[in-house]
């Protein structure tokens, strides 16, 4: 066991390392991680699993023991630092850099068990030798810093914690990329390593067996689309942060991000976009009873407008293939379908092509248990989804379709009576089989379940009152995991990982089980925050006593082999 867990500093040191053939460009990113230390660390796991159950709380002797072989020799009080290092070729290397109190303890009892024997070439200086990690450590200002080239460990090496100390004076884990060279030529040096990383992973792409060919073209698309929008940050990014803290006190966990551009580059003008109009749904407020609030108004730049053009026709031709291949459908049924298809991608991109995403959405429970659902999508032809609404019959999804049954202001609204199950996802999703749809010029809205008429109603005359410009966020989510969690495992009976499942069941059970999230632009910046709650945290910690219990205790006699898999050069 214990060697086991020496692998793990190899790990730290070696498994991201790779051969590196060429030399880091000198346009790449600067790229840190940085946590305040092991015992900061080990008081953070302690508190998770001490939010867990008695049987639970067990484990943390058992992951305690474990984790202490990773520190003979280990400065505790002391932050662990890691720059990501890319070069050219596609290779990456982790520096690591970690406090040493006693330099030979750590060498002896820590290093050769994990199979990383080190001789010492010079006063500071050490070659690390083995199967398991080649390179070099540096002992210097009480740290252990690692590095495959000697000359990234020079003898007036910077102290590590000089680069992290305002990074930790505001978070327990944080990660800070800069991209220091802006000029033209190190932008276009930056993206060309990208792109050839980019696609090394597409080609790798495969078709999966059975997999529909048009489900496989949308599959590669979507994830050819990440490409070109990770490119897009790593190349024009000058400063990303991101940080993460817990607060004993209340058991609940923060995580911030700010994002800035290069000027002149296409993220900028991308960022500048956001929050200059206010969205069209900005007076209807939040539920105290939410489930799930989402609203998101976010312009869409050339870019992405491209992606979402192409990602529609893709959609299109999936749903297509499927009309196509269905057994239970009549010719006209399919007809319909491919029709209705036809013309919400022709709504979507009408909406696209003004560069429009103004949406929100409310499903609220009340103490019955009950679920009121209502959303809307601002539109550029709203009318036109009446036209969808009445072909709906014909695909013999719907029950009954009635239209105009009533209206606000300037929109009709509709109601369609499916006819589904009892157990049916979409029931328990949405809380009932009628929706009700309303069509006007600007907007196309949608609400079900329980009195979902006089909420629908309520938000649609909230829309009419004068909006006045103020900050606002583009992104604003907040969703409670464990209704949504019920509703998945009733759907789920005994598929996927049920025992999961119940798992985080049995810790979502005190009703803090939220999760917020939201993302604005201040000046030329995007400010992000995302807040979890105590019982998300419990979740994290049943986790970690499983993982325990079926991979570390010697006292579980079915014990199953550990699912982390060490792959070292």
């Amino acid at each position: 066991m214990r060697r086991f867990f020496c692998l793990g500093l190899a790990v730290l040191v070696a498994a991201a390392s790779q051969p590196c053939s060429a030399q880091a460009p000198k346009s790449s990113p600067k790229v840190i991680i940085a946590h305040k230390g092991a015992d900061k660390l080990l008081v953070d796991l302690e508190a998770l699993i001490k939010l867990t159950n008695a049987e639970q709380q067990k484990q943390w002797k058992v992951l305690k023991g474990n984790l202490e072989v990773f520190l003979p020799g280990v400065n505790r009080t002391q932050p662990v630092r890691l720059d990501l290092v890319p070069y050219g070729a596609g290779k990456i290397e982790w520096r690591p850099s970690i406090p040493v109190s006693n330099i030979n303890n750590f060498r002896n009892q820590n290093l050769t068990p994990a199979g990383i024997p080190t001789v010492r070439q010079a006063s500071s200086r050490y070659k690390c030798r083995g199967n398991v990690y080649q390179g070099f450590m540096r002992h210097k200002w009480g740290y252990a810093i690692f590095a495959e080239k000697l000359a990234a460990v020079p003898l007036k090496i910077a102290d590590p914690r000089d680069a992290i100390k305002g990074l930790l004076n505001a978070y327990d884990l944080g990660l800070k990329g800069e991209n220091l060279a802006t000029d033209a030529g190190s932008i276009a040096e930056r993206r060309a390593w990208v792109q050839t990383q980019a696609k090394e992973l597409l080609a790798a792409m495969k078709k999966k067996e059975g997999e529909a060919t048009a489900d496989y073209e949308l599959r590669k698309l979507l994830f050819e689309q990440q490409m070109k929008e990770a490119e897009r940050f790593y190349v024009e990014s000058s400063r990303l942060q991101i940080g993460w803290t817990m607060d004993l006190s209340k058991m609940t966990g923060r995580a911030d991000l700010e994002l800035a551009a290069i000027p002149g580059t296409g993220l900028a003008k991308s960022i500048e976009m956001l929050g200059e109009k206010p969205s069209y749904f900005a007076n209807v407020p939040r539920s105290s009873e939410s489930i799930l609030s989402m609203r998101i108004n976010h312009p869409l730049d050339d870019m992405r407008k491209e992606h979402f053009l192409a990602a529609f026709k893709a959609i299109r031709d999936a749903q297509v293939e499927r009309l196509k291949a269905s057994k239970t459908m009549t010719d006209k049924q399919r007809k319909a379908g491919t029709k209705i298809a036809d013309m919400v991608v022709h709504l979507l991109a009408a909406n696209v092509d003004k560069g429009i995403f103004d949406a929100f959405a409310e499903v609220r429970m009340n103490a019955a248990g009950k679920k009121t659902s209502v959303a809307a999508l601002q539109t550029v032809d709203g009318a036109s989804a009446l036209d969808i609404l009445k072909l709906v019959p014909e695909t013999g999804k719907a029950a009954k379709l009635s239209l105009d049954v009533a209206k606000q202001g300037e929109v009709r609204i509709h109601r369609i009576i499916v006819n589904l199950a009892d157990d049916s996802p979409f029931r328990m999703l949405m809380g009932g089989d009628e929706i009700l749809v309303g069509t006007s010029k600007d907007v196309t809205w949608f609400a079900c379940g329980s009195d979902a008429m006089n909420e629908l109603t309520t938000a649609i005359k909230q829309t009419s009152a004068k909006v006045e410009p103020r900050p606002a966020p583009f992104v604003d989510l907040f969703v409670r995991l464990r209704p949504w969690l019920e509703i998945r495992d009733k759907s789920a009976g005994k598929k996927g990982k049920p025992d999961l499942r119940k798992l985080a069941l049995d810790a979502l059970k005190n009703g803090k089980d939220g999760l917020s999230a939201r993302l604005v632009r201040k000046g030329d910046k995007v400010v992000g925050e995302m807040n979890v709650e105590s019982d998300v945290l419990r979740v994290v910690g049943a986790m970690m006593a499983k993982f325990s219990f079926e991979t570390l205790d010697d006292s579980n006699k079915n014990k199953k082999k550990s699912p982390l898999k060490l792959k070292l050069r």
